[in-house]
Parts: C-alpha cells; structure tokens; sequence
C-alpha cells in the first residue's frame, strides 16, 4: 500500500552509513543530517538586534537595550 517498510514498531532502528543520509521525496532529495550530524533544518531567526527605534522598520521581534518590541504594520508594542 505504502512501499516497502524498514523496521519494527517492537524494535529500533539502527542505520550505519559512511556520511550523509538522503531522503527521497519525489523527484527530490532531502539531507537529513549535515557535515556535522546535526539535524539539517532551517530556523528562521525570529529575533533581532536593534540599535535604536529607527531600526525596528519590518514586523517581527526585536530587542532594543534589553527590551523586547513587537513590531507589526508599523506600531510598536
């Protein structure tokens, strides 16, 4: 129904590779793991660093001398 299975509910798995592991998604491949071993996953930075108000110009968050301001249409809260 779904393709072949690797695995068992009842059991881990474990897989041994020499570098990267791939994940076919279609006709694409995904790394999941980078040079590192780490999660190879984007987080969009969410936080910035102001200098002054002038520089709280898009929405998002940022933090001005020590102060967090939400920024949204531009108004600040």
């Amino acid at each position: 129904m779904f393709g072949n299975e690797i695995g068992s509910l009842n059991e881990n798995l474990v897989l041994v590779t020499a570098g990267k592991i791939k994940i076919r998604y279609g006709k694409k491949y995904i790394d999941l793991l980078d040079d590192k071993g780490n999660l190879n996953v984007k987080i969009p930075n969410v936080l910035s660093l102001a200098s002054s108000e002038d520089d709280m110009t898009k929405n998002g968050f940022y933090l001005l001398n020590n102060n967090l301001f939400a920024v949204y249409d531009g108004n600040q809260y």
